[in-house]
């Protein structure tokens, strides 16, 4: 497994949890290497390289909470609603 560095020091990745990501957030020294570095070879060979590292990027950080598709849906429905009333509002005031 490669180190993660920056200038200035070293940083995590930003990855959504596993338990590979969990292990080495917790006993770095607890990974083996050699026995992981096969494994993950042969899930990106598969595709299945995100059961193991799932890279999120910044966005991850944005994640608070997890909805069902169906109140996603509503809310943005909901806002789009009160936004087109507010400019008809301000349209017919003006």
């Amino acid at each position: 497994m490669p180190p993660y560095n920056r200038p200035g020091g070293p940083a995590d990745p930003r990855a959504l949890r596993t338990p590979l990501i969990d292990r080495l957030g917790e006993d770095p020294e607890s990974v083996d290497p050699a026995a992981v570095g096969p494994e993950l070879l042969a899930a990106l060979r598969e595709d299945r390289a995100h059961e193991y590292l799932p890279f999120a990027g910044q966005s991850v950080g944005l994640i608070h909470d997890v909805k069902p598709a169906a109140e996603i849906v509503r809310e943005l429905v909901e806002g789009a609603e009160a936004a087109l009333a507010r400019a008809l509002n301000s349209r017919v005031a003006s």
